[in-house]
Formats: structure tokens, C-alpha cells, sequence
């Protein structure tokens, strides 16, 4: 008898319910898992590491970033560069704090005025980008409706004014530095200014104002000293323009730069051209004796000054205040352009291309080009490497030394004939230009000397043609007598 075995089949009820149970389960072991991984990176990110160890390895394994607090720094910056810049990614920076955004008219406000009265510079604020370090100049600049980001320094409070090479100022600059560092790192190109925009606007205005059409102008530095008394050295040197042979008409192109509010106020009174030139922390309204500190300084300042003057395009001839002028010396000096500077002689050697002649600074014409400007950048680049020396010294002391051959400049010196002075009297009154008080000491003594010239002058002009060729020139005694006291 065969035996038979049942094969038993489970039901698909049973079936079911088993899959089920074995999914949920591990729905439920992933989402623990997941859970848990979670919460390992959120501790891992989130609490700081007495002993970094582990997160210095992690983020060197995996090359994770520690900027994360820097992404809105960054981001902000980009955007106001963008919306800042021109089409050729460039922009105008300005660094403020509170001290330059407070007071009835703060250097915030004449730093805009200059934009808005400048030629051509109303469209340029489109592109001024203001960087405030602290949040009263970062509403400040936001209230103007500028272009305005907040930088800020970590235990640095900028928002006082910083004396020049205290803590927080030397701080404030480094900061400065390297906030611009990074906007070069961005891709964008910048005009960095500090304050000077004033400044140099307003030169530029009354240099276009001055000069004539080929962009030449008469410069002479006065302060003080120069314009005070019953005839004033700065009365005698526009007598001379009065008086002299086709002069008057030059006073429209002459530019009196005043070192100090005197000064400037006197020429203003005159209806002159006038700028005010000044140096912080030096007082050069007094008489400055030749070769004092302060004399050495004001001469340095005038020499930075007149580079600029180079930089900005225009020509000069620069003359002192006891220079008379008698006749229009354009009629005289070489048009030929390819002659960089003319140059005034204390004794002139016959050859007016030998740089054996004694040059003096008290008269000169310059052209503006990239030679000149070199020349002016290596003088005054020796200010702190020549001591006790004039910069008139150190001029001389570069020629001799190759400078005007190395920069290829050609330098004609000027005939005492035509351009005279104490030093070397010309001998022909119906020809000379002008009349220089060198070889001479102090300001009282050149006056005496200078009136005479003026009344000698005005002899020449009264006499006959034969008298003329006779003339002679009075003696400048006082001047002789002071060069022999000049201890």
C-alpha cells in the first residue's frame, strides 16, 4: 500500500502580512540611522572643539571650508562692487568714519560738494563707492542715497578721529589696506582717495581758470612775510607786471599760491588767481630765514607741489616774488618744445647748454612730459636724504650726477644778459627780462634793493636812446652788505 504525503501551501493572507512587517522594519532601521547620522554632523559643525584635532583631520580628509561666516561678508561686497563699477569693472573707494560725517559741514559733505562743482565729475558718484568702519558713517552714507558698505574690525572702535601714527590709526590703515587688497582680488580695478579730492579739484579748476591756451601758467609761492608792510614784496613783483614792456596782460595766467590764510586772503582781496597751499603741523606765515628748518621744508613742499602741477598736464614757469619782470619773458625763452626746462643762472659761463653754469630755481620753465615729471618725482624723492641741503642744492647735485642725461632731458640755461640778478647784473638795460634779488638776505634788504631797480627802471623808460645805451644800474648795497653778514 502506497503511503501519501500532503503538501501543505500557506495561504497569501499569511504571506502578506510577513512582507509587510519585514519593510516596516526596515523603513524604521534606515530612518533610525539616518536620524542618528544627522545628529553626529550637526554636533560635529555646530559645538566647537577645545582640541580641534578631529575636525582639523575630518576637514583636511573631505577639503571642508571654515568660511562659513565670511559668505555674507563676501556676497555683499560683490554686489555693492557690481552696482558700483563701470563697464570696465572700475570704481571710486572712499574710506570714512564717524569723525568725517559729523559737524555743520563735515569732510564728507565738501568731499561731495567738489563732485558736484567740478567739471565733469557730477556723473562720477555713480560709481563712489563709500566704505564705512562704523555705523554712524554707514547711515550716514545711506541717508545721502550713495553707494555705501559697512567694514568693520573685530575690538577696534574707528568711529573717533585717529591722530596721524596712533594705534588705531596705523590699525585703520592696515584694515584699509587689506580690504583693498581683496576688492583687487575680485577682479576690479579702483581710484582709491582719501581726502584729497578737495584739494585736488579745486587746483584743477583754477589751473584751467589761469593758464593759457596751451596750457601754460605763472606760478609764485607767497606767504605771510610776503604781504604785509606799507609796499609789500608781493605789491613790488606786480609793480614790475605794471610797469614793465607787454607785462600787464600776463597777470591773467599768473597763479599766487598762498601757504597761509594771510596770504591767501591778501591775494584774494587783489581779485589775483589764487590757491591756498597747506602742510599740517607747520606754520609758514612767518619769515623763514634761508636754510632754517622751516625754510628747507616750505621750499620741499613747494617742489611736491609743483609736480603735481607737471602731472596734471600743464607747463609752468615758476618765478619768485623778487623776481621783477620787465619785459614778457615768452618773447625770450625758446618755443621749440623739445627743450624740457629753461633755467635761470646765478652767473652765466657763456654757453647756455653747459651744465657748468650755477643754476637757480628762483626762475624756470618747464614743459610737461614724462621726463619732467621723472625729474621732479627723483628730486623730491631725495627730501629725507639730504640734509641741511636746499632742494635747490640737491637739483644741482642730480645734474652733476648724470640725472638730466640719464632722463634725456635737454636743459638750456639762461643768459644773465636777458635774465639777470644780483649776482650777475645785465649790462643792457634795453633788453632785459627780468631782475632777480639772488645773491641777497632777508626780505627788508631785497625790498630796499628791488625799489631801486623799480625807480631805475622807470629812469631807462624816461631817457633818450643815447642815454639808454649809457645806463647803469644803482648798486644793490644793502643786498651786498647783508651777504657779507650771513653768519
Amino acid at each position: 500500500m502506497k503511503s501519501s504525503s500532503a503538501i501543505v501551501h500557506p495561504s497569501p493572507t499569511t504571506t502578506d502580512e510577513s512582507s509587510r512587517h519585514f519593510i516596516n522594519k526596515r523603513v524604521i532601521d534606515f530612518t533610525m540611522f539616518s536620524l542618528l547620522f544627522v545628529g553626529f554632523l550637526y554636533i560635529l559643525v555646530s559645538i566647537p572643539f577645545k582640541d580641534d584635532s578631529l575636525f582639523s583631520s575630518l576637514k583636511s580628509h573631505y577639503n571642508l571650508s571654515t568660511t562659513y561666516n565670511m559668505i555674507v561678508y563676501r556676497d555683499e561686497l560683490e554686489a555693492i562692487l557690481a552696482e558700483t563699477a563701470t563697464e570696465n569693472k572700475t570704481v571710486i573707494i572712499a574710506v570714512v568714519n564717524k569723525a568725517y560725517v559729523e559737524g555743520d559741514k563735515s569732510m564728507l559733505d565738501l568731499f561731495l560738494d567738489s563732485f558736484w562743482l567740478g567739471d565733469d565729475t557730477r556723473g562720477l558718484t555713480d560709481h563712489l563707492l563709500i566704505v564705512a568702519v562704523d555705523q554712524t558713517a554707514y547711515e550716514f552714507c545711506m541717508f545721502l542715497k550713495l553707494h555705501c558698505y559697512k567694514l568693520e574690525t573685530d575690538g577696534v572702535d574707528f568711529d573717533a578721529e585717529e591722530m596721524f601714527m596712533s594705534d588705531d590709526f596705523i590699525k585703520m590703515m592696515w584694515r584699509r589696506t587689506l580690504f583693498l587688497g581683496d576688492v583687487l582680488k575680485r577682479g576690479y580695478n579702483f581710484i582709491f582717495t582719501y581726502n584729497m579730492i578737495v584739494y585736488r579739484d579745486e587746483l584743477e579748476a583754477i589751473l584751467a581758470e589761469t593758464a593759457t591756451e596751451n596750457k601754460t601758467v605763472i606760478i609764485a609761492v607767497v606767504n605771510k612775510a610776503y604781504v604785509e608792510g606799507d609796499k609789500s614784496m608781493l605789491d613790488l613783483f606786480l609793480d614790475s607786471f605794471w610797469l614793465g614792456d607787454d607785462t600787464r596782460g600776463l597777470t591773467d595766467h599768473l597763479l599766487i599760491v598762498a601757504v597761509d590764510q594771510t596770504a591767501y586772503e591778501f591775494c584774494m582781496f587783489l581779485k589775483l588767481h589764487c590757491y591756498k597751499l597747506e602742510t599740517d603741523g607747520v606754520d609758514f606765515d612767518a619769515e623763514e630765514m634761508f636754510m632754517s628748518d622751516d625754510f628747507i621744508k616750505m621750499m620741499w613742499r613747494r617742489t611736491l607741489f609743483l609736480g603735481d602741477v607737471l602731472k596734471r598736464g600743464y607747463n609752468f614757469i615758476f618765478t619768485d616774488t623778487d623776481v621783477m619782470w620787465f619785459r614778457n619773458p615768452f618773447l625770450r625763452l625758446s618755443p621749440n618744445e623739445t627743450i624740457d626746462l629753461q633755467i635761470s643762472t646765478d652767473k652765466f659761463n657763456g654757453n647756455e647748454w653747459s651744465q657748468a653754469n650755477k643754476i637757480n630755481t628762483g626762475f624756470y620753465m618747464i614743459r610737461s612730459n614724462s621726463k619732467t615729471i621723472a625729474l621732479f618725482d627723483a628730486w623730491y624723492a631725495k627730501k629725507d636724504n639730504s640734509s641741511r641741503m636746499t632742494e635747490q642744492d640737491v637739483l644741482v647735485m642730480l645734474m652733476h650726477e648724470g640725472l638730466f642725461r640719464g632722463l634725456g632731458l635737454r636743459v638750456k640755461f639762461l643768459n644773465t644778459l636777458f635774465f639777470s640778478g644780483f649776482c650777475q647784473t645785465s649790462r643792457d638795460v634795453r633788453v632785459v627780462v627780468t631782475v632777480h634779488a639772488n645773491c641777497c638776505r632777508g626780505i627788508s634788504t631785497k625790498l630796499t634793493d628791488l625799489t631801486a631797480v623799480i625807480h631805475d627802471w622807470k629812469r631807462s623808460k624816461n631817457s633818450s636812446a643815447n642815454e639808454t645805451s649809457m645806463f647803469v644800474w644803482s648798486q644793490h648795497r644793502a643786498c651786498i652788505i647783508s651777504m657779507r653778514h650771513r653768519g
